[in-house]
């Protein structure tokens, strides 16, 4: 069973986003795949790894996206992935050093960022892409 299943609600109005959104989706679900069967901590760091490369890519093109749209929250939604994203730095940091609980500490984070972030945070955007579109 998928850590987080793609659904309607998670559509952004951004085709180019949604597709995005669901290539991290897939990401995080090999993540929770590989735990589970116990990969090696390495495999995990990899999988980790392409989360936070493949965050970094996407949220650059939403910021360009909303900036495009002229979205009014963009500020705050930029300060929001500084903070994802210092936080990832860091959960990485721990998994390559071996901490024991970091593992499944990645595996909720990811799970509530997902879907806190796309839908109570990048759906705020959707009407001004509706909008402009």
């Amino acid at each position: 069973m998928p850590l987080v299943e793609w659904t309607p609600d998670f559509e952004v109005g951004s085709c180019a986003m949604d597709q995005q959104h669901q290539q991290l989706i897939e990401i995080v679900n090999r993540y929770r795949t590989a735990l589970n069967r116990k990969a090696p901590r390495a495999e995990l760091v990899t999988i980790f790894e392409e989360v936070a490369d493949y965050a970094r890519h996407h949220f650059r093109e939403e910021e360009a996206l909303m900036v495009g749209h002229a979205y009014p929250g963009l500020a705050a939604h930029r300060q929001t992935h500084r903070q994802l994203m210092d936080r990832v730095t860091e959960l990485l940091l721990n998994l390559r050093a071996g901490e024991p609980a970091a593992a499944r500490q990645i595996q909720s984070f990811l799970t509530h960022w997902l879907t806190a972030h796309i839908l109570d945070t990048d759906v705020k955007y959707k009407p001004f892409v509706h909008r402009a579109a």
